[in-house]
């Protein structure tokens, strides 16, 4: 059925009627909307990164876990 419409010999007359029924109603409805929106901008903090080395007991205990259990105490 769709087919048959859209093969139909009227059909590029019905699409510009439509088209052109579309164009009239949107330039009766133009109305300009505002997207801008306000920005919020977050706050700067400084972090400061620390390198931990492990020393010691912590080197030895972890090196001693298999790893799939090293990898969470770490």
């Amino acid at each position: 059925m769709t087919k048959a419409l859209l093969l139909h010999p009227d059909m590029p007359g019905t699409l510009r009627v439509l088209v052109g029924f579309i164009k009239e109603t949107q330039s009766e409805m133009d109305n300009q909307v505002d997207i801008s929106g306000s920005r919020h901008i977050a706050p700067v903090v400084k972090t400061k990164n620390v390198d931990y080395a492990l020393e010691g007991e912590e080197l030895e205990g972890i090196g001693s876990i298999a790893e799939p259990e090293r990898c969470c105490a770490w």
